[in-house]
């Protein structure tokens, strides 16, 4: 799953962090156009034109938060060394995320 900006919850204890949208170094960027907030499923199997096939074998770098996060460090929460089509067969796209409410 992927997503442009939100909250999320992290850290213990549980806090609420506002998360910016990414920044270019982000592939998720091309993934959120600026004007839409759209929320859709890509199936990275299916058929494309050669330049988008490129594109989804070369290097990504995708944001990736996890149970930590500090929204001045934001660049530094990433994953990289593989491609979008070596990682995943569908992808999510959430334009807005909220953050969890505990139970």
């Amino acid at each position: 799953m992927t997503f442009d900006h939100g909250e999320v919850n992290a850290g213990y204890p549980l806090q609420r962090y506002a998360v910016p949208p990414p920044t270019p170094q982000f592939t998720d960027t091309a993934l959120a156009p600026a004007a839409t907030a759209a929320d859709y499923l890509l199936d990275l199997r299916a058929p494309a034109p050669p330049p988008v096939r490129s594109w989804l074998r070369g290097p990504a770098v995708l944001r990736a938060i996890g149970p930590s996060y500090d929204p001045a460090g934001d660049p530094s929460y990433f994953m990289s060394g593989g491609s979008l089509r070596g990682w995943f067969d569908v992808l999510v796209h959430q334009g807005l995320v909220t953050a969890t409410t505990p139970l």
